[in-house]
């Protein structure tokens, strides 16, 4: 394998890996995306829990509006509604001990971050 397929992160196999932590969000109501460009290799992950909770509120971070397109684009793909943007991360609200915080990794690379709370975080 070369070029860009031997850069491909296994995504199948750490939603797997990981999935008694994906079934754990069931509940949750609001999720905060942090630090994901949605690029083709975040999708799997965030279409993967959108099989889990269906019903949450959606905050995307989107530092200096890089992404807002293909945020746009992926809420009107999956039936998304109501989502909001925000342009940066802002550390003024507080995080309720019903959050459940959530980093990818691969090997020591941090593929992204999301925040999942079961109620109000603000």
């Amino acid at each position: 394998m070369s070029g860009i397929a031997s850069q491909r992160k296994p995504v199948e196999e750490i939603i797997k890996k990981h999935n008694q932590f994906f079934y754990s969000l069931a509940e949750i109501t609001n999720i905060h995306v942090y630090g994901l460009s949605l690029s083709e290799v975040d999708i799997p992950y965030l279409k993967h829990i959108l099989l889990i909770v269906k019903s949450a509120k959606w905050e995307f971070s989107d530092y200096k509006a890089f992404n807002s397109a293909k945020i746009k684009c992926f809420c009107k793909n999956n039936d998304i509604h109501g989502y909001d943007m925000k342009p940066s991360i802002t550390s003024s609200g507080s995080i309720s001990s019903s959050s459940s915080i959530g980093s990818f990794f691969i090997g020591s690379e941090r593929v992204g971050v999301f925040l999942a709370t079961s109620g109000s975080s603000r």
